[in-house]
């Protein structure tokens, strides 16, 4: 992957043909394996979300039903989301999938190649799992996020809660925009967990993550 400078922030190139832009002060590492927290209402520590999957590498034809149907085999299917562009409102080719019991995400990650909709599509876990087996993670994903909302406000906004290390939004190459999405990561676990507590957070009138 390649890195650039534009106007303070460091730009790097990731392998999918996306580009992560960091806020100033963050590292220069990007993670083309997203590790992701909650996208909708959350009552709960990050540590419940073993039963919830990553989709990515989703067709633009790929809708919420269909979704649900090609997991529906593996297991009961609790809730799906497919994210979209909020001026567009097409497909941002990726998406949740919660099921009802946890044991059904070790079946799906056990099959080597998921195809939908003429697609091979990419799922992982929600969130990243440590050697110790546990689900803490010092990282939550960030959807949701408007066109107009940089990746300096996004860190602002999420710095009242804790220490943010790294902000990370990514880049569509062809339109040099962000695609209404990214990752926080904090100095502490912690913060991972107050704000998991919290339903909704809004940033410049706008509900995200």
């Amino acid at each position: 992957m390649e890195g650039a400078t534009i106007n303070g922030l460091t730009q790097v190139t990731l392998e999918n043909g996306l580009s992560a832009i960091h806020g100033p002060g963050d590292d220069n590492s990007a993670r083309s394996s997203p590790s992701v927290g909650n996208t909708t209402a959350s009552n709960g520590s990050v540590s419940g979300y073993e039963n919830k999957l990553f989709v990515g590498g989703l067709s633009w034809q790929t809708t919420p039903e269909k979704l649900r149907d090609y997991f529906s085999q593996f297991g009961a299917v609790t809730d799906v989301l497919v994210m979209k562009d909020p001026i567009t409102q097409r497909s941002r080719g990726f998406g949740f999938i919660t099921f009802n019991d946890p044991g059904t995400v070790p079946r799906v990650l056990g099959v080597p190649v998921h195809m939908l909709d003429g697609k091979r599509i990419d799922p992982k876990h929600a969130t990243p799992r440590s050697k110790s087996g546990s689900n803490k993670t010092k990282k939550v994903f960030v959807g949701g996020v408007s066109q107009e909302t940089s990746v300096e406000e996004v860190k602002a906004y999420f710095s009242q809660f804790g220490k943010v290390e790294e902000a990370v939004m990514l880049m569509d190459q062809q339109t040099k925009r962000h695609r209404g999405f990214g990752f926080v990561t904090f100095e502490s676990e912690d913060v991972v967990d107050r704000i998991c507590e919290i339903h909704f957070h809004t940033i410049k009138g706008k509900k995200v993550l």
